[in-house]
């Protein structure tokens, strides 16, 4: 009797423990893995375009600047001056769409394309024109700071167009700002076409419209900049 009791409680436990295994397995399948996120560059953290050297170097832009009657400051001086164009910025861009985001005493403005052009287009919606009279007003009030406006494309197209493209578009930002009294010394630019993307691959077209943008950096006018 004793024995058969043994048995019956044996066949039971391993009905139990194959049920628990069965109940785990089944859970296991049912909870699919997440599925794999789109890798995302920032090139505010990774590229050296955006956070190196000013376009050209320092030394020639700094001879025209003093040239056009521009003052620099010195090293100690810089980091309270880029502070207050970064809070001017931050204050009349809220809710617009654009971004703007310092490392160091370097400060960045980031304008969508899809809010600055259309596609394929280098002309300035009319649209955002009072968004960049605002950003115009705060630069040029700033004057010891160099300028680079740097302009960036999806991948549709060929290569040569989108860089051609990217260009035009940094020209026509650097024109605009022009006829708002920023000083032309200040400034230079440069186009990146497709080569420089913020989300890779651009294959959707959220991502093609993070990549299609163009940056303004703003750069302090440093003491000893014309001899570098």
């Amino acid at each position: 009797m004793r024995h058969s009791r043994s048995l019956s409680l044996a066949a039971a436990a391993v009905v139990m423990l194959a049920a628990a295994g069965c109940r785990t397995a089944e859970e296991t399948y049912v909870i699919p893995p997440l599925p794999p996120q789109p890798v995302q560059v920032d090139p505010a953290a990774s590229a050296a375009y955006l956070f190196g050297d000013v376009i050209g170097g320092r030394r020639d832009r700094s001879r025209r600047i003093i040239a056009a009657g521009g003052k620099p400051l010195t090293l100690a001086q810089s980091g309270t001056y880029m502070g207050r164009p970064e809070a001017e910025l931050r204050r009349e861009t809220a809710g617009t769409g654009v971004d703007v985001f310092r490392r160091g005493n370097e400060l960045v403005i980031r304008m969508p394309s899809g809010l600055t052009f259309d596609h394929g287009s280098a002309v300035i919606k009319p649209q955002f024109r009072s968004t960049l009279t605002e950003v115009a007003r705060i630069v040029s009030t700033y004057r010891q700071t160099y300028v680079d406006i740097v302009g960036h494309t999806d991948t549709s197209g060929t290569t040569e167009a989108n860089l051609a493209l990217s260009l035009r578009r940094a020209n026509s930002v650097r024109d605009y700002l022009a006829s708002r009294s920023v000083h032309k010394a200040r400034m230079a630019t440069r186009g990146y076409g497709e080569s420089t993307p913020l989300r890779v691959p651009d294959a959707n077209e959220a991502d093609a419209d993070a990549n299609r943008r163009v940056e303004i950096k703003l750069a302090p006018f440093l003491q000893g900049d014309n001899r570098r």
